[in-house]
Formats: structure tokens, C-alpha cells, sequence
């Protein structure tokens, strides 16, 4: 796990008022077997930004998503909601100009086995300066 995907994940696994909604944090996927519901995030995307030829920028983006079972998304929204408070416009690392909710997951429905999965989430733009 590289830096800012540790700083993400020691905010999200820290906060108790999210523990207290999803049962877990993982990093690109949750573990079989693990409890719902359950919250995952992953980089999906990094563009650096040049002056001459020195890095000066890179801006990141994480999505984010909460999974539960069954047809209530109560806790999606809840957890979704949290995420946003802890998240917005704050320093997750050295060198971190902001992270910004940049767009919005729409919930989906999935059926497997005849047991019903839903999951929705947000993409969080983060903007680092190259020390």
C-alpha cells in the first residue's frame, strides 16, 4: 500500500462513527467471507502535471464504495455521508493541496444466488505537490 492509499485507509479505519456503520475497510477489494456492509476504495486513476521537465503535480483519484445485503441502502447512505465529513478539503498526507468529492457512484442493485447486493460510492479527487 503506498502512502496516500495508508493515509486513506487510517482515516476511513479509524473513525469510530463510521465503524460504527460498516464492518470493515479494505484496500481494492473485501476479503471473502468478510461482514457486511463493508467499504472499499481503490485509486482508479493518477495524471502528473509538468513545468519543463520537472514533476511539480499529481492529482489522484479514489473511488470509493460501501456494500451491503439485502434491499435497504440506509447504511450505504449513512457511510457514504461520513465519508464525504471526513474527507473533504482535508490533509491526508505531506504535500496534499485537497481532496474533493469529484463524482458520485449510483447505487446498483446485483443478485447472486438469490441473495440481493447493493453498493454505491463517490470518486475523491486528491491533489499532490511534489515536495
Amino acid at each position: 500500500m503506498n502512502e496516500l492509499a495508508a493515509a486513506l485507509y487510517a482515516i476511513l479505519n479509524s473513525d469510530a462513527e463510521l465503524g460504527s456503520i460498516v464492518k470493515g475497510v479494505h484496500n481494492t477489494a473485501a476479503e471473502d467471507g468478510a461482514e457486511y456492509p463493508y467499504l472499499v476504495f481503490q485509486q482508479v486513476y493518477g495524471e502528473d502535471e509538468y513545468a519543463l521537465s520537472q514533476r511539480i503535480r499529481t492529482s489522484y483519484s479514489f473511488q470509493i464504495r460501501v456494500v451491503d445485503k439485502g434491499y435497504s441502502n440506509a447504511a450505504i447512505g449513512h457511510a457514504l455521508q461520513r465519508v464525504d465529513q471526513l474527507l473533504m478539503d482535508t490533509s491526508l498526507t505531506a504535500g496534499n493541496i485537497y481532496c474533493r468529492r469529484q463524482s458520485l457512484i449510483p447505487y446498483m442493485l446485483e443478485y447472486d444466488s438469490g441473495e440481493v447486493y447493493q453498493g454505491a460510492g463517490a470518486v475523491y479527487r486528491i491533489e499532490l505537490v511534489k515536495p
